[in-house]
């Protein structure tokens, strides 16, 4: 009671803005990356191409290329072998390897290479929380999911205007993303101390506890 009566709250009242952020970082592949795309097309390779000029032209050091595959299936089947360095992929549906010209409705999937983590994309906040704001990267950008659909939804916008006969460069993109905002919270040192000793001492208990039992038993003996 002495220490919880000690230990002071500091309470925040006003919610935790976080500032808007460019959507295509610099670091969005590392250098030797491979993009795969299906199906390969002309069409398609004229668009991948646009989205990875963007991708380069955003002070990118590194070096991408691009590889284009008949099926989804081919590409899973190149992952399996080379996951080091394909990074990304996209597949478009509703286009043949004999398209020469993209739908008007396209769709298409973004196949990020995101490892073990857990994105948990249908929770605004942590499952577990430290009960402060943090800082912590969203997996679905870091992985590059946002990314690659910003610069290639812009290319294909591009490409319509190519067709069009006007002139691609003259759209100008600015495209940001912001988190939710941070709720108001009161940080508590006390709960932090709490939650990070309370399952060791009492892992301790047990152990002592069962110390003791065999002793009593080894003089029973």
């Amino acid at each position: 009671i002495i220490i919880r009566s000690l230990v002071k709250t500091e309470d925040h009242d006003i919610s935790t803005p976080y500032a808007p952020t460019q959507i295509l970082p610099r670091s969005l592949l590392i250098n030797g990356s491979i993009i795969g795309y299906a199906p390969n097309s002309t069409a398609t390779e004229q668009l991948m191409n646009t989205a990875l000029d963007m991708i380069a032209s955003n002070n990118y050091s590194g070096y991408t290329s691009l590889k284009g595959f008949a099926t989804e299936g081919e590409i899973i089947d190149f992952y399996k072998y080379h996951s080091e360095s394909m990074r990304m992929a996209v597949v478009f549906d509703g286009v043949s390897t004999g398209s020469t010209v993209l739908p008007k409705n396209l769709k298409f999937t973004v196949r990020p290479e995101s490892g073990t983590d857990k994105w948990n994309t249908k929770l605004t906040y942590p499952e577990q929380q430290n009960g402060n704001p943090n800082d912590d990267v969203m997996l679905y950008w870091l992985h590059g999911v946002l990314p690659m659909q910003n610069v290639i939804g812009q290319a294909l916008a591009k490409y319509w205007l190519l067709k069009d006969g006007l002139n691609p460069n003259s759209a100008n993109f600015g495209v940001y993303m912001q988190r939710m905002a941070y709720p108001p919270y009161f940080k508590d040192s006390m709960i932090d101390i709490i939650q990070s000793t309370l399952p060791l001492f009492m892992v301790l208990s047990f152990i002592l506890s069962v110390i003791i039992s065999t002793k009593n038993l080894v003089y029973e003996k």
